[in-house]
This record gives structure tokens, sequence and C-alpha cells, in this order.
């Protein structure tokens, strides 16, 4: 993408334009292999327990999870939950033979349903088959930034570019200081449809099948502000003033996908047991951008046309080919009052493919053919990922109260990132996994139950951000991301 560069004489001025392009670079396909990519299912139960659901999942979420666990269900039901993401931290990057840093916080707010479910048993030549369909929310992001470096200007004449405009600029005054302010948000995340059944298969073994499709969409929005005071150029008509640089970018990348989910589940009187397989998940992300520059000379425009607006008619396409994942569940009623749970998950992400398309041509009849290029660890860095296994757990207390039966959920995650160690010049990223503390709790009535969950999640990691320009200037990167989630649901019996 394009953004301002004051290509002057000093290098710190020159750096500095690198560092704004490079936040966008993290943007693209480099950025999004830092996301955890937890594909986990939704309800507020389930997260109140720490999202230890594989070995359990006998509620109305359950096809998000098992589909196999739905089986027990034997009324139809419905099921709404609302969700309330607030992302916290920070995360610096220090230029590291320098004294040159830059900061992003991480505040926001993101709000909306999350989750919405329907289950209904239906009969298949007297056969027991419970059917569900279920939308939930699999992850949210969200970064923003904000920065305003005052850089000094050489007295004399100097080159200014920017997108195919040049000009030669001259200041006279020692003292003169360019300002150069950054902004940055970035929010959004992944969606999940789920269509599928649950059925006995042999006395206490149930069997669950459900197809995925996956949705989303990232988006960032950045604006860049360049003001350069008393300087003389010719589009100032040999007077010196207040030379303004202005662009907006909105960058998107979209998710679409889809795969399957194969479960089984024993089902005990104490003890219940769950195992699904996820087959092979190819990732589509296409990126699209907007830019829109305005140059003024004292608050006049002097760009024509003042607003540019350049979207890719054909936006790249990357594929993620996500291998086979397999996960597995322990449900075990110690007591009539409690319950604990254990998921194990393993994902191959170290085999994963990725493809970049080169081109896309079309036949005279219409047909399209698609060219692409694998891409890997060998050639982006950012792109070698590991192995992981998730690990979850989690537990559900029964409170006898004088209001009734209230259940107390607690639980714990470690899901780490699949994005492996990777080097930049005498640096070496750092990787590490999110990290989750869930609680959580429920009202139930006859026909309705209100369950609500807290997760707090922590997600650290310190890498180098390559440097395109200038390879002696290394560039680290600390992210610290704490974010805090609230989850309502609603389910109703019919």
């Amino acid at each position: 993408m394009k953004f301002s560069t004051l290509i002057l004489s000093l290098l710190i001025l020159i750096v500095a334009g690198t560092v704004n392009a490079q936040f966008n670079q993290n943007f693209g396909n480099a950025k999004i292999t830092s996301f955890d990519y937890d594909f986990a299912g939704g309800g507020a139960r389930a997260e109140g327990m720490g999202k230890a659901y594989i070995g359990l999942s006998n509620s109305i979420n359950g096809i998000s999870w098992n589909p196999a666990g739905i089986w027990e269900q034997d009324v139809p039901m419905l099921g709404i939950t609302w969700g309330s993401n607030k992302p916290r931290g920070n995360t610096s990057t220090n230029f590291l033979n320098t004294l040159e840093s830059t900061d992003l916080n991480h505040t926001g707010n993101i709000n909306g349903i999350s989750a919405f479910n329907f289950l209904s048993p239906i009969r298949i030549k007297g056969h027991k088959v419970v059917t569900s369909v279920s939308y939930s929310r699999s992850f949210d992001e969200y970064s923003s930034y904000f920065s305003s470096v005052e850089l000094p200007l050489p007295v004399g004449a100097f080159t200014y570019s920017f997108s195919g405009f040049q000009a030669i600029l001259l200041n006279s005054d020692s003292s003169n200081t360019a300002v150069n302010q950054i902004f940055n948000e970035t929010r959004g995340g992944m969606d999940i449809l789920n269509f599928g059944f649950g059925t006995r298969l042999y006395q206490k073994f149930s069997f669950g099948l459900s197809a995925n499709i996956y949705t989303g969409m990232i988006t960032s929005l950045s604006s860049s502000l360049d003001s350069i005071p008393n300087i003389v150029s010719s589009i100032s008509f040999g007077q010196s003033a207040l030379h303004v640089l202005h662009i907006q970018d909105i960058d998107s990348i979209k998710f679409t996908g889809m795969n399957f989910t194969l479960g089984l589940k024993y089902n005990g009187d104490a003890l219940s047991a769950g195992l699904l397989i996820r087959t092979p998940l190819a990732l589509g992300t296409e990126t699209e951008q907007t830019e829109i520059s305005i140059i003024t000379v004292n608050g006049l425009d002097v760009d024509s046309p003042p607003t540019k607006l350049t979207p890719k008619i054909r936006p790249p396409l990357t594929k993620y080919e996500l291998p086979l994942m397999i996960g597995a569940g322990l449900a075990y009623q110690a007591t009539e009052q409690l319950l604990v749970a254990l998921d194990l998950e393993y994902r191959g992400y170290a085999n994963t493919n990725v493809k970049l398309r080169d081109e896309l041509v079309f036949n005279a009849s219409g047909n399209a053919s698609e060219f692409f290029t694998v891409m890997s660890a060998d050639t982006v860095s950012a792109l070698n990922w590991q192995n992981v296994m998730i690990v979850r757990l989690g537990a559900e207390y029964l409170k006898e109260t004088k209001f009734g039966t209230i259940p107390i959920r607690g639980g714990f995650g470690y899901v780490p990132v699949p994005a492996g160690d990777f080097t930049s010049g005498a640096t070496t990223a750092s990787v590490t996994a999110s990290y989750n503390f869930s609680f959580g709790s429920g009202i139930p009535w006859e026909q309705i139950n209100l369950d609500f969950a807290y997760t707090y999640t922590k997600r650290d990691r310190i890498a180098p951000v390559s440097n395109d320009l200038f390879t002696d200037v290394n560039l680290l990167s600390e992210y610290k991301f704490k974010n805090h989630h609230f989850s309502l649901s609603f389910t109703g019996y019919f």
C-alpha cells in the first residue's frame, strides 16, 4: 500500500516512513499468522467451563463442539448468546539501534450476537435423530495505534515525493520541523455456521456430523497526516506555506472456507467421552484496498483530482490449507453436584499448505483457471507454523440455595499460537500462547435457562519486524494482548 514518505537526506525521516508502511505490511498475510485460530464453539455454559466441552456437548450449543452430544436432547430448543469483547493491552515496537519507538493500544469494544442455535429432534422410521443449526463467533481481533513524531528538516532544498507527485521544497529555517501523525485501527473476526445432526449409534454410543462454513473479515483503517510548515515549493508559487498531505487507507481481509466435523461420544452413567475429527480446511483470504489522498497548501487542495480511489479489481487470494484436526474430551460426574471436564485437541499446523494466487484466467466459455505459487517458511519466515496441542480444563458445581440450584463454573485453557519462531537479522521471535481463565454461572427455570460467563485472555509474544529498506535497522515488537470477554446465553425449551 502507498503511504507518505519524506525522502530527505536525513535517515531518520526515511525510517519513520518505513514504520508507517510496516504496520500495514503486518496487516497482510504475515499478520494473520499471529492469530490463535481457536476454532471453538459457542455458548456461555461452555465458556464458563473453560471451553472444555468436547466430552460433554449435550446442550443446545453442542453442534459447534461435538455433534454427537446433541443426541441426548428430547425437545426442540432455541438459544441466543450475546457477547462483549473488550480488548486491552499494548504493542511496542523499538528500533534496536536507535532511540525511536512506537506503541499500539488495544482498547476497544466489540459487542453483538456471538451465537445463535436451533435444535429439534425428529423421527426417521422410528429412529431418533436430533438436527441442529448453529452460528458462533470463533474469534475477535482488535488493535489501535497512534503516533505523532516531529522530524527536523534540513536547511536548503530537498525532494518531496508521494504517489507519482514530486516537488523540490526549500527550507530556510534551521529550526523548522515536519510533523508526522499516524492512526490505525484494526478490528474483525471469524464466524462459523454449523449444520448437522446427532443420533445413537449403538447402545451408549452416539454419532454426529456437521458441515462448517467459515466466513469473516478483518478491516484496517489507517490515516496518515504529514504537515510541513514554512516551506517554499513550485505548488506554493514561490511563497512560504504550510504543506499538508493526508492519506486514508481502508484494507480488508475476507475469510471463506468449509470443512466437516465427525463426532463420536460415549454416554456413561458417570463418565462420558467424546472424539471429534475436523476434516482439512481450505481457508481462503482475499485482500482489498481503497486509498484516499489529499494534498493541500495553506488549506487549498492542489492535487487534481484531490481524491484518488485505487480499489484492486482482482484482489489477491491466499489459501491456507489447514490439515486434519483431532480432539478428545472427558466429562466425569464426580458427585451429584460436581462435574469435571478435560479436552485435548491436536492441530498439525506444521503441515499447513499456503498458496498465493498469481493469475486468474477466463476462457471463451467463461470458466476460470487459477494459478498459484506455493509459499513456505523457507521463503516467508512468518509462515513457519508449528504443530500445537490445545488443553482445556473445566468444572461445574451445582450449589443448592433457597432460590434453587445455581451452577458455579470455572475453567482454564492453553491455546498455542501456530506461528513458529522466525529470525530477522540477529533477532529471533519468541512465540507464546493464549492463556484463558474463565468462570460463570446461570439461572435455570422450567423452560428457560440463563447462563453467563467471563473469560480473561492473555497472549504475549516478542517478534522482529522485517525492514525492507534498511537491513541494518532491526525492529523488535513486543505484543501484549489482554482481552476481557463477557457472554450471556438464553435457552428456551418448547
